[in-house]
Order: C-alpha cells, then structure tokens, then sequence
C-alpha cells in the first residue's frame, strides 16, 4: 500500500507500534467501558471489522516514550524526526505529539482514524470486502497541503461517474462525508465504467446511513463493556454481517448455513481495546452460550489457596478451570442440532473415560474442585525447566480425593512396563512417588491441594516456603475465580533474555508500566455478557501481548485489502483475454497467434502503474483478440500458444520489490478440438 493511506491512520505514530497505544474519547458505557468513537461512520448491519486508533497526538507520544526505550539497534530504523522536535517540523510540517499540531493540518485527533469492512463492497470479481477508511477530517484545504510536504502526491478531483474522487499517489478512492468523518474506499483498477457506478451508488447509500451505527448497536456497545481504558486501540468483529458476506459470495449447502447461524447466535462478536490505561478482549456470547461456558469452565467450588507455594520472586504460573460435573454437558451444549451424531460420542467419550483412568468421572468430579495451577521458576539463565515445575489440583472432598488420586495412579503404572508406586510421606502428607520409565514425581495432597513435583526435596521446599505470591496481584489472580490467568514475573523474564545475550536496553522499563507487584498479568473470567480477557483487573499483561498481534495484523490486513484492489485488474482482464481467445477459437477452429509480455517497459519505471499506450498493442496476437488496455494499469499481460492449447498471463510487481505476482488461466484443446478451461490461479497475488 502507498505510504499515503499509512499518513492518514498513523501519521507520525512510528508505523506498527502506533497501533499500541490511543486515547479515546467514546460515548461511556452503564458498564463501565466506552464505545469506541469510530462506531458512529459505520453501520451496525453491514460492518464486517472494524479496526481503529483514537486520539491522535497521544499515540504519537506514547510511541516516541516506547521507541526511546528499545534497543539501540531497533531505535537505528525509526525516523530521526520521532524523536527531535525541531526535525519534526521541519519534515512533516506539524508536530504530531500535540493536537494542536493535527489541528493545524485539519484533522481532529480526538476522532481518530480507523477503518472497516463494509459487506457492501467489493475490490475484486470475487466480492471480497473492500475497507473503507474514516478520519477526523476538519479543514480538507489544510490537509492536502500537509500531505504534499510529506511528498504524498494528492488531488481531490469530481468524475463524470465516480463523482467526487481522492488521488493519492496515484490510487483512487470515493470521497465523502458520514457526519463528523471524511470516508474513502478504494476503486479497484480496471473496474469497469459500469462497475464505478454501481460502486459509487453503494457508497452514497452508506453515506447516507438511516440505519443504526455501530455506535447505537447494543452488540457493539456490549463488546466494550469494563475494557473501555484510555488511551487505546480498538478491533470489533460481527459474526452476523460476517455470515451474510459469505453467503453473498456464494450458495451455502443448508447444513453447512444451519452450522454457521448456530455459532453466530451463540457468539455474535469480539471486542478489543488495548492501551497502557488498560484494555482486554470481550469474547461476546448469549444467553445459551454463556449456561454452556458455565458448565464448561465454572467450577461450583472456590479455589484454594496455590499462591502459597509459589516463590515471591521469579515465577511463572499458569491458572485455569474447568467445571468436572457439568463440562460434558457443556460441551454438548456447543454441539448444533445438525451434529447430533456428535453429541452421543461425547456422551459415550464419558461413559468411557472409567477405562483409561481407573476411576468413574462421577467420582472424579466430586473429589477435585476444577482449579488447576501450574508454577515454575525462571532460571535467570535459560528457559524453564521441566524439574522446577509444580503442578497443583484443587480438591472439594478430601477423602474422594485421596481414592481418585491412588485409583489413577495404580491404573496408570499397570499400563506402563515396569512403572512403579510406592507411598510416601512430604512433611506429615501423605502421597505417592510413581515412576513412568524415566519419569518420576512425587504427588501428596496438603488440605485442599494436591501438589506434584518430580522429586520430594521441590515438594518440601513449597511447603516451607516463607516469601510467597500469597497477598500478592498475582496470588489474588491465582487464588480468585479466574477461569484462566498467567503471571510473568519481569525482573526474572528480563534476567533470562539477558543472560541468554539478547539485546534487552531499557526492557524493564518498558514492561514496568503493565506490571503489578512485579508482574506481569492476564486473566479471563465469565459474565452474563460473555468472556473478558483483561479487563480492569490484571489486563496489563493482556494489553502488552495483544497490542505486538494488532501491531501484526491490522495494519498489514489494511495493506493487504488496498494492494487487493489493484489485483482486481489482472482477474478482470485475464477473464478478458480468456473470453477473447474462446471466441476466436469458437469462430476460426483454431488458437490466436501468441501475444509477448506488454508492455516491455520495466516495472516500477513509470512509477507504479504503466501509461497507456496503444503502439504497444499492435501485436498480431492482441490484435486477433481486438485486445488492449486504454487506461494506466499496473500489470503486464501475455498470451501463450502451442498446440496443446493457451495461457493467459498477467504479471505484476505491486511494491516494487523485485518479486512479481502472477494471474493464470487457459485452456487445452481436447481430442474433438474443443477447449476444456482451467480455472484462475493466483501465485504470490500481493507482491
């Protein structure tokens, strides 16, 4: 994609790292999040994703804070101008660290910027969604200027078909306006005057609005419910116009609809918000869904204590839950009406499962709570290791317990060639020592937890242990009613990366903001409403790890759907040449004459699209197919023959690095002389 639309999500915000950080201005939610800004220039019942930053000026500063803290080698690829003010100004004209530098160049950084899938468009013969992006634009005519300093080629123009049109670099997107947003959407190359038009009526429809916004959408609102912190990014996914867009490309067999609706009324979206205010992720879910995570994922009995014995410092620990009498049952709650067959082999996977453990899951569950921890220390010098772990079970009945536990021991070592258990005793507990060929542990229950670990000295030594995670952030996430959790501790991590000869300048610093107690933390606990990963409640370590896979994916996603409108030329007019050349085999009984790679101009040398040239289309073999392209197009077309049959080829380079995608599709004459089609193939269709 051309570095303008980046100018417009990003301008000055450090390319993918922008993503990390924004500050929102949405309409507060009765839960305590905030509806991202952006929802009010898209539809509730057509936006597919939808992907934005809000608060300009403050992304660029917390952008600036984090590159000053990386690695000099890292800092070496950023512009100089992020860091030094006066370079700033100099390059870009403005300074993007102040709102009243956006404001100087006619966007309000409070709207944001953000862009959305709209099931409505198209940027190909496929019918895949085209993004349309929205920004906070407040004067064009202060705009258009910045953008030429930055040496973004850009022109607002009105065409007899597309009406009002911005260039940018050469692309062309529809222009308007959806109340306090300018919105674009790109026009495919090669689309058809025809196809313009219909494009350009879709988009005066969505302009116009008249249904809800995504920001008066109660699944929209309720996907940001209590993940609302400031500053933040934002990602919103719709399950519903998702499954509509899939039809529309195609029938659906009515199973395989029947499957689909099941999982979309259960799930009908995802909200994520991420920033060093706070942020997580609302896996949203009805009322069905939410009984069936319950009997999933709920345990009727509270947790123990396991932070007891886990070390204060250098630790690693992971937390989840699973409710042991009903999770079948909640399983086959997630089974749609169309797998019934399913349903009855989870049932009997129960029925079975006395078999492999020695032990009915009836008793299973009435022993064991459905609390489970696993803890290791971090080395300091390496990656954990195995020896140092514990894992730890939470127990509701004791007495049950003790059976279950030496029921599936035995059953394990009668399976297992000279495997062997013997009781023992850690510190007046009673358990067991088994060895499994070469492994061994050590496993005793103490109260409400049975506690494993490969040799008895690690047991007695959490057992003694003095300096716990006990009124710790990460013991409270240990010891609540998390259904899944982990805490990191950053000194340890940061130790390790350094000893192991990474680069960590300024590591500690950088994560000490999302730690707490030392730690870094992510947890995920069920509502009425759904599941909520982070939160207001131990999401900095979720905001930190989401914010690298936004950085990772929105962007390059929004690239990638603008580089797609382009390859919409080369499908058109290989099913063009492709036409051609059956026409002219249907009227002559026989193949055209070959056509070379026009242009023979190379790429990338007329910038990224070629003038149109009719000489170079005075090729016998275009000329037999009346063939050629009247309008600046960005890829390179042949026609090969032999007596087999025909190729019709379109090569490009689509950012010029030298690697070229490839658009094929032909024909082989068969024994009766008629030609059998192959359909279009695409090889490496986004360089």
């Amino acid at each position: 994609m051309k570095k303008a639309i980046l100018v417009l999500l990003l301008l000055g915000a450090g390319g993918a790292l922008a993503w990390f950080f924004a500050f929102s201005g949405g309409d507060r939610l009765a839960g305590g999040g905030e509806a991202p800004r952006l929802g009010r220039a898209f539809d509730a019942e057509q936006t597919v994703m939808l992907a934005g930053v809000e608060g300009l000026d403050g992304l660029a500063r917390e952008t600036a804070r984090l590159v000053r803290l990386l690695p000099a080698g890292v800092r070496a690829q950023f512009p100089p101008e992020l860091m030094d003010p006066k370079l700033r100004a100099e390059k870009l004209g403005f300074d993007p660290m102040t709102a009243e530098g956006w404001k100087s160049i006619g966007i309000d950084p409070r709207g944001g910027a953000g862009f959305a899938l709209d099931a409505r468009f198209a940027t190909s013969p496929d019918q895949e969604p085209a993004p349309v992006l929205a920004l906070a634009v407040t004067d064009r005519e202060k705009l258009l200027p910045a953008l030429k300093k930055l040496e973004v080629e850009a022109q607002v123009t009105t065409d007899p078909i597309a009406g009002d049109v911005v260039v940018l670099d050469g692309d062309r997107f529809l222009l308007g306006r959806r109340g306090d947003f300018t919105v674009i959407a790109p026009i495919s190359v090669g689309l058809s005057p025809e196809g313009v038009k219909a494009l350009r009526q879709t988009f005066d429809a969505y302009l116009k609005g008249g249904g809800r916004t995504l920001a008066e959408d109660a699944t929209f609102r309720r996907a940001f419910r209590e993940i609302g912190g400031a500053p933040r990014s934002v990602f919103y996914a719709a399950s519903a116009p998702g499954l509509a867009l899939l039809r529309a490309q195609g029938p659906m067999e009515a199973r395989e609809a029947a499957i689909a609706q099941f999982y979309v009324d259960r799930f009908p979206g995802l909200g994520v918000t991420f920033g060093p205010g706070g942020g997580g992720v609302r896996l949203l879910a009805d009322d069905a869904a939410v009984k069936g995570l319950r009997q999933v994922i709920a345990p009727k009995v509270g947790a123990p204590a396991f932070s007891r014995y886990v070390p204060r410092k250098g630790a690693m620990v992971l937390r989840f839950s699973l409710n042991l009498a009903e999770l079948f049952d909640g399983v086959v709650a997630f089974v749609p009406p169309e797998l019934e067959q399913a349903k009855g082999q989870i049932l009997l996977a129960k029925n079975m499962l006395p078999l492999l453990l020695g032990a009915a899951w009836e008793d299973v569950a009435a022993g064991y709570s459905g609390h489970f921890a696993l803890a290791t220390t971090l080395p300091g010098d390496g990656p954990p290791r195995p020896e140092d772990a514990l894992l730890m079970a939470g127990v509701a009945d004791p007495a049950k317990a003790d059976v279950v536990l030496d029921a599936v021991l035995s059953r394990a070592v009668s399976q297992v060639p000279g495997a062997a258990k013997e009781s023992v005793e850690v510190l007046g507990n009673k358990g067991f020592r088994v060895t499994l060929r070469d492994v061994g542990a050590t496993i005793v229950r103490v109260g409400d937890v049975v506690i494993a670990a490969t040799d008895a000295a690690r047991l007695e030594a959490a057992l003694e242990r003095q300096a716990s995670l006990k009124g710790t952030a990460p013991g409270a996430m240990l010891d609540g009613e998390a259904v899944f959790g982990f805490a990191i501790d950053v000194d340890a991590i940061t130790a390790g990366l350094r000893n192991a000869g990474a680069d960590v300048e300024g590591a500690a610093e950088l994560w000490q903001p999302y730690a707490k107690d030392g730690y870094l933390l992510g947890r995920a606990r069920l509502d009425e409403h759904g599941l909520l990963f982070g939160g207001e409640e131990g999401g900095g370590a979720m905001v930190a790890l989401l914010a690298g896979v936004g950085a990772a994916v929105a962007v390059p996603a929004f690239v990638q759907y603008v580089r797609r409108a382009k390859t919409a030329e080369a499908a058109l007019h290989v099913h063009r040449i492709h036409t051609a050349v059956l026409a002219y085999h249907a009227e002559h009984r026989a193949l055209p004459p070959a056509a070379p790679l026009t242009p023979v101009v190379p790429f990338c040398a007329q910038g990224d699209r070629f003038a149109p040239d009719p000489a170079a289309w005075q090729q016998p073999g275009w000329q037999a197919l009346r063939f050629s392209i009247t309008e600046p197009h960005v890829y390179k077309y042949e026609l090969a023959v032999d007596a087999t049959g025909f190729t019709a080829r379109a090569v490009g380079d689509l950012d010029c690095d030298g690697v070229l995608s490839t658009f094929e599709r032909g024909g082989t004459v068969t024994e009766d002389g008629a030609i059998e089609s192959t359909p279009l193939q695409r090889i490496d269709e986004m360089e």
